[in-house]
């Protein structure tokens, strides 16, 4: 999530993820009662072709009065709620449970977003995604703004709430405890009785897709340095708290500051999770739990490692912070180069098995004639086909490509 530019992250969305079920309704405003949308995790394909889609703009249809989404809410079902929260709470990592301890003990009394944050221009959303709508909204006690995705829960039973409260305090969870100048904040999470609404730093300068669409399809190299550095800041933090995105893409790299890639950000931990071997993780932990349902690839066919697509994700492989060394080393190639280097074809995957002779043949294309033997040889570090000798975060800001 954040404040990317709808347009591209739109199209980025629908490029590369397997045709996700629309929404048959979507709220007017992040104060609206929601419709009917299926946004639980048991029903979606692909969760992440989502919320950091947004630029503010006018909208042609006016927003009435702010509305009360948990107005007339039976006290049963408030209490409903507040179970399930308890409960998958409890499911969490102690150290994701410490990080919500904040945001989970401002749910311990109902709450409204009305009550606390104000549209900002005319409702039109910064973006949409198969599941959820994000809005600009402005804290009313500090005026801040902040990028908040509204997700429906409108006549759910209990278990798709439950899975749904899950997901959600699973990808906040990470992000809280993530925190780093590299990784796009978390704010707060308002659980109102039919939605659940996530509000994030906003994310003014757009996505890296955006950056990269306006170059022409490449960057400049001294530009990319710039925008690989961030991106190996965060992953080497997000590593070392144990835990692995798993989804990392031009669409997940958002810019804090318009035209500013020192500002450039990690964003959407929907897909995120506990390092496998890092810690215990118990079969009902809720990042297990999480995991059961919904697709079994968790990320991009685009960006996915060898070892993801081997067995689709289910092996402890596929939680390994390689996996998200591989996808950055696709991105940094998309970035330079400015082509894909992969699709979703059976012989993309035979070409991920011997990357050494996939990149020698890349490599004499014209797009690369410009680009520095240093640069050539860090892309093949991270784009190693055996995941145990590709190059990890702390290694990639070692490397003399940045000297």
């Amino acid at each position: 999530m954040g404040c990317a530019s709808s347009k591209n992250a739109d199209a980025g969305a629908d490029a590369e993820k397997a045709g996700p079920r629309k929404p048959r309704k979507t709220p007017v405003t992040a104060f609206d009662a929601p419709g009917d949308v299926d946004a639980s995790p048991r029903s979606r394909k692909k969760a992440s072709a989502r919320d950091k889609n947004a630029s503010a703009g006018p909208s042609s249809s006016a927003s009435g009065p702010p509305v009360d989404d948990s107005a007339g809410t039976s006290s049963s079902s408030k209490s409903e709620l507040a179970s399930i929260i308890r409960e998958v709470t409890s499911e969490l990592d102690p150290d994701v449970r410490a990080a919500l301890s904040d945001v989970l003990s401002r749910s311990s009394a109902p709450r409204k977003l009305s009550d606390e944050y104000e549209e900002v221009g005319d409702a039109k959303p910064l973006g949409k995604g198969a599941f959820s709508v994000v809005y600009l909204v402005r804290d009313k006690r500090t005026g801040s703004e902040y990028a908040a995705k509204v997700v429906p829960m409108k006549n759910y039973r209990s278990d798709k709430k439950r899975d749904q409260v899950r997901a959600l305090l699973c990808e906040a969870g990470v992000a809280a405890l993530a925190k780093h100048a590299t990784v796009v904040g978390l704010r707060d999470v308002v659980f109102e009785e039919s939605r659940i609404v996530v509000i994030q730093e906003c994310c003014h300068g757009g996505s890296l897709l955006a950056i990269v669409a306006a170059g022409g399809g490449a960057m400049r190299e001294r530009d990319a340095k710039i925008a690989v550095r961030r991106v190996a800041e965060a992953l080497e933090h997000l590593h070392s708290k144990g835990y692995v995105h798993r989804d990392v893409k031009l669409e997940n790299l958002l810019l804090a500051k318009p035209g500013d890639l020192n500002s450039l950000k990690l964003a959407d931990f929907g897909f995120a999770t506990a390092v496998s071997g890092s810690k215990p993780v118990e079969k009902g932990s809720a990042f297990a739990r999480k995991d059961d349902v919904g697709d079994r690839l968790r990320g991009t066919v685009e960006y996915a490692a060898p070892e993801v697509l081997a067995d689709l994700g289910s092996s402890a492989l596929a939680s390994k912070p390689a996996v998200d060394m591989w996808s950055a080393g696709v991105t940094v190639f998309l970035m330079l180069g400015g082509y894909h280097l992969f699709d979703a074809s059976q012989d993309a995957y035979s070409n991920r098995l011997r990357m050494h002779v996939t990149l020698q043949k890349e490599y004499q294309k014209p797009a690369w004639q410009t680009v520095s033997n240093e640069a050539k040889s860090m892309i093949r570090k991270l784009l190693c086909s055996d995941a145990g000798e590709r190059m990890t975060a702390s290694q990639l800001l070692k490397d003399k490509w940045f000297s």
